[in-house]
């Protein structure tokens, strides 16, 4: 059974999203993407809270987190501390959105279960 409907949860994303500031021909191409994060809603993972900030409720918690909270907005010079020092392919990079989204170490986020961090990684996607 669904957390929330399907229409519920893609009209919280769909709330979110021009918060972004995207293209239009971007954000057509972020259907998929954007699928993912109302799946997520919809079983209760993810939550919009009323400032526009997204929350992700960890299917399974690392030690006290419970939950990962995301900015709305990021300057790239947060990007680009988080990959100092390091050889940045995609992978790299998409994980260093994440960190300077969530306020996270990398390290941390590396130990995420893959079915959590797809959700972070698609939340990290609409600020590359």
């Amino acid at each position: 059974m669904s957390a929330i409907t399907h229409e519920v949860a893609e009209k919280e994303i769909l709330t979110w999203v021009p918060l972004k500031r995207l293209s239009d021909r971007k954000k057509e191409s972020f259907k998929d993407i954007t699928e993912n994060l109302i799946d997520a809603m919809m079983d209760g993972h993810l939550v919009l809270r009323e400032d526009g900030c997204l929350v992700q409720k960890l299917q399974e918690p690392k030690g006290d987190l419970k939950q990962l909270e995301f900015k709305n907005r990021i300057e790239i010079g947060e990007i680009h501390k988080q990959t100092a020092n390091e050889k940045t392919d995609g992978d790299v990079r998409t994980l260093a959105v994440v960190a300077a989204l969530t306020g996270q170490a990398k390290g941390f986020l590396r130990k995420l279960e893959p079915h959590d961090y797809s959700v972070s990684q698609s939340i990290a996607v609409f600020f590359l």
